[in-house]
């Protein structure tokens, strides 16, 4: 199916895209119920030509191997991204790079 739709997938010239995502993380901390929201809402910047999902993804992959380079904590071999974010400041020096390229995660917390 996907190598059918392949095609009508690419954008074309002129077509701007844009990339949204929740993520919902509830749960017991401590016996005490919360709820964790992240928002992401991103669209094409037409101002650089470059497209949301590259945005979201590229950038994201750019800034985070900054992190790994500028890293004391480095480590030989293979790191898994989600071991990433278990380093100490590593999503701190990653959502701030993607700030500054105006890629904005929104963050909410709420007890249940």
């Amino acid at each position: 199916t996907s190598q059918l739709l392949f095609d009508q997938w690419k954008l074309h010239k002129g077509e701007e895209d844009m990339t949204i995502m929740r993520i919902v993380v509830e749960g017991s901390m401590n016996g005490v119920r919360h709820q964790f929201v992240c928002d992401l809402h991103d669209e094409y910047d037409p101002i650089s030509n470059v497209h949301s999902m590259a945005r979201t993804t590229g950038y994201a992959a750019s800034v985070a191997l900054r992190w790994l380079m500028s890293s004391e904590t480095l480590k030989k071999g293979v790191t898994l991204p989600e071991k990433l974010a278990l380093e100490d400041g590593s999503v701190d020096y990653i959502l701030a790079g993607l700030a500054e390229r105006n890629v904005n995660y929104k963050f909410t917390h709420k007890l249940l």
